[in-house]
Formats: structure tokens, C-alpha cells, sequence
């Protein structure tokens, strides 16, 4: 999945999913997230497993 983000809101990155979609992830999920930047999920998963992952991007 590929996704750019739009902008950075307080601790949030406001992300445009590749279908169009708008999704508010915590920003510590980058290292130095930038707007307008293009990343796929490959490379934020690198820093995290999947499980943990997806705890942080839905439960928070």
C-alpha cells in the first residue's frame, strides 16, 4: 500500500492512502515524517512488527 502525507497535525500524520482515503496515524510511527512525502507501508513497517503496528494505528 503506498500512501503520502498530507500534513502534520500536533502528534498526528495526516495520511492520503493510494485509494483516496484519509487516515490519522501517530507521526512517531516515521522516523522524520514530511508532508507531501510518498512512503509505502513496507518501509514504515521496517521499524515496527506487524502486530504492533496495527495496535498503534487503530487503538490509539
Amino acid at each position: 500500500m503506498k500512501f503520502s502525507i498530507d500534513r502534520i497535525e500536533g502528534d498526528f500524520a495526516v495520511l492520503i492512502l493510494e485509494n483516496g482515503e484519509i487516515v490519522n496515524v501517530p507521526k512517531k510511527l516515521f522516523d522524520n515524517p514530511k508532508e507531501g512525502v510518498s512512503y509505502s507501508l513496507t518501509e514504515v513497517k521496517s521499524r515496527y512488527d506487524t502486530a504492533k503496528l496495527l495496535k498503534e494505528v487503530f487503538n490509539d
